[in-house]
């Protein structure tokens, strides 16, 4: 429950596990909440009295760039997202104005268009292959056909290219195991 953490303790000799009052959560947001532009911090200490401190930034994916921006709630930091355009990339941009040094995070439009290659074609499950290309920052890539499974699910992962030059997996379930 909020405000308690768990404790690991010895009782008679055997390892329980209680939950027992925690000290409050504390959480302090740099760039306020839901502010996706500015780059940010949230610092504070967990019910467990360890301090953390979290740093808004841009992720990269398969298929769109996120900008994280961490905010507070109920002395808690949690992370909010704002996904760019497939078309768009986040950048991170450092200056120093007076002597102070601030951040932003943006979504603009990709420098460079993606690249994709399939080389066994699209949807051809029987055949192992593979997808390569670079994506629209530049980097390389390559994401190999393969077989998944476990339990009663077995399948293949099959990659093609998209019409926007994107890899893209689909998924072959096995019949009958």
């Amino acid at each position: 429950p909020t405000g308690q953490k768990c404790l690991e303790d010895i009782v008679d000799g055997k390892a329980v596990l209680n939950c027992v009052q925690g000290i409050p959560p504390t959480c302090e947001d740099s760039d306020g909440t839901y502010n996706f532009t500015e780059v940010g911090t949230t610092t504070g200490f967990t019910k467990g009295g360890d301090a953390y401190s979290h740093n808004d930034y841009c992720l990269t994916t398969i298929s769109a760039d996120v900008i994280i921006d961490h905010y507070c709630e109920e002395g808690i930091s949690k992370p909010s997202y704002l996904w760019c355009d497939p078309t768009e990339i986040c950048k991170e941009e450092i200056e120093t104005i007076d002597g102070k040094v601030s951040g932003t995070l943006k979504c603009i439009p990709a420098p460079l268009k993606p690249t994709c290659e399939d080389f066994d074609g699209a949807d051809n499950y029987p055949k192992k292959s593979y997808v390569s290309g670079t994506d629209k920052h530049g980097k390389l890539y390559t994401h190999n056909d393969h077989c998944v499974g476990g339990g009663q699910l077995q399948g293949i992962i099959d990659w093609k290219c998209t019409e926007n030059n994107l890899p893209q997996s689909s998924f072959y379930t096995c019949q009958d195991n």
